[in-house]
């Protein structure tokens, strides 16, 4: 059985998050998201816009390819404001 792309999504963030001895309402604190909206996201039920993964991985001090797949070579730079840079 194939795996979907969404059940990839979820397992980099999920395992990252475990890796690094979080808890979802940590993740949640740290981006300014919800707890159900990390969850949803790391079941695979809701995907981030480009720019918010790049929020994301900036609010936790690593690369959005750490968390998700990229179907790109790039990251996206993000400034201080959380703006697309």
């Amino acid at each position: 059985m194939a795996m979907d792309t969404a059940h990839v999504h979820w397992s980099r963030l999920r395992t990252w998050r475990l890796a690094h001895g979080l808890r979802q309402a940590d993740i949640a604190d740290l981006a300014g998201l919800s707890v159900s909206y990390i969850s949803l996201i790391e079941r695979g039920r809701r995907d981030l816009a480009p720019a918010d993964k790049g929020r994301l991985a900036r609010a936790l001090g690593t690369r959005v390819r750490d968390l998700f797949d990229i179907d790109i070579d790039i990251d996206i730079d993000i400034d201080s404001d959380g703006r697309a840079a």
